[in-house]
């Protein structure tokens, strides 16, 4: 590549990688502080939070990554208008279109990594992720019983007056346990101490109780009492502590599964939801394209000196852009409109705009102070005046 080129792929790059930083620690620290509701305990916090938050970045770079890209062409090109690289630029040679070339260079590159984030490794991420908040949530039992309150889960209801942490398990005084049956019949057990720690092959906890009662609550109204010294009772959430196979939501099939199940689509998700997934996909990869044109389009004023909205511009511009996709989305889902209406009418909007800008602003002959309706009225009351004055004289 030439110099300029390298110049222009350096800034762009330098500018993108910042604000994709920053836009993904912001995502990222507002999800971390909903995560932290989910682990009332202190056991594993840090390796499940650390890796949910991995599993997460690739959801929110997709989101990130082209914001940034269009705000890095659209900052860099800016700061090279109103520094005059740009008039420089032009003057040796090198047009507005001359300068894309490498911007979109740099285009296709991140229409390829948005291929392969959007269509593989947000998905696996996203189910990865639901399978751990699944996990964690089921496993719960042991947070929730810090917390001193009734747990239900499962027909079981659980309390612990009071909890000590210990290593891998809890201490704890004062407990009672129902477990409901079914068919009217029922189990109370309490116990003036106990133990509650993971059962040793992980699927679920296994409570110890020590000095307790446990009394058969029997169909007929008969109850059934014993005391006893020690209990081990395994408390396993079985089925719902196994999460399910992936794919039952749409947004876990990759691009390749989503364009098979058009053509043998399963129970479920249904037809329109893969349908509308898929091309709402295929939309945010092509948008890519053409963002650096919006972008250019937006930040090169051509010497004007007027003040500068281009980043609120640029910012409304995306933001009614993904909303109408969005909207789009989930009227094709419903089968109220066809994704070609939904979702491509919106892309092919801004394709027109954008390439509309970017033509007037590259090739179009720029218009003079003079064709202002402000220098226009300016001009025409200082005629005036003087047409006045010199009637006068």
């Amino acid at each position: 590549m030439k110099t300029i080129d390298r110049y222009l792929v350096r800034q762009v790059i330098a500018t993108t990688l910042t604000m994709t930083a920053i836009g993904l620690a912001a995502l990222l620290l507002e999800r971390l502080l909903r995560l932290f509701d989910l682990f009332a305990s202190p056991d594993d916090v840090l390796r499940n939070l650390a890796k949910m938050l991995v599993l997460l970045a690739p959801h929110y770079l997709g989101i990130a990554l082209p914001a940034a890209f269009f705000f890095g062409v659209l900052l860099t090109f800016g700061r090279l208008d109103r520094e005059n690289e740009l008039a420089a630029f032009t003057a040796s040679g090198n047009g507005l279109h001359r300068l894309m070339r490498p911007t979109m260079s740099l285009a296709f590159v991140m229409a390829l990594i948005a291929v392969l984030i959007l269509g593989f490794f947000q998905p696996y991420a996203r189910y990865a992720y639901r399978s751990i908040k699944h996990t964690v949530a089921n496993a719960s039992l042991t947070a929730a019983v810090r917390e001193g309150a009734f747990i239900h889960a499962n027909g079981l209801t659980f309390f612990a007056e009071s909890s000590t942490a210990g290593t891998d398990m809890l201490q704890l005084s004062k407990i009672f346990v129902l477990q409901d049956e079914g068919k009217g019949v029922s189990q109370a057990t309490t116990a003036s101490r106990g133990m509650l720690q993971k059962s040793l092959d992980g699927s679920g906890a296994v409570l110890r109780l020590r000095d307790g009662l446990r009394a058969d609550f029997l169909e007929d109204g008969e109850v059934n009492t014993i005391s006893f010294k020690e209990l081990s009772w395994p408390v396993d959430a079985g089925a719902a502590a196994r999460y399910r196979p992936r794919g039952r939501d749409r947004r876990e099939l990759t691009l390749p599964e989503l364009w098979q199940a058009q053509f043998d689509p399963p129970e479920e998700p249904s037809l329109s939801e893969i349908r509308a997934e898929l091309n709402l996909r295929l939309t945010l990869i092509a948008s890519t394209l053409i963002l650096p044109l919006l972008a250019v389009a937006l930040a090169v004023k051509r010497g004007r000196r007027v003040r500068d909205f281009s980043v609120v511009k640029g910012l409304l511009i995306l933001v009614v852009y993904h909303e109408a996709l969005d909207f789009g989305a989930s009227l094709v889902k419903r089968d109220m409109v066809s994704f070609l209406i939904g979702l491509w009418l919106p892309f092919t909007v801004l394709l027109c705009m954008s390439l509309l800008l970017f033509y007037r602003t590259s090739f179009a002959v720029p218009r003079g102070p003079g064709f202002s309706f402000t220098a226009l009225a300016l001009g025409l009351f200082e005629r005036t005046a003087r047409a006045f004055g010199a009637g006068a004289k």
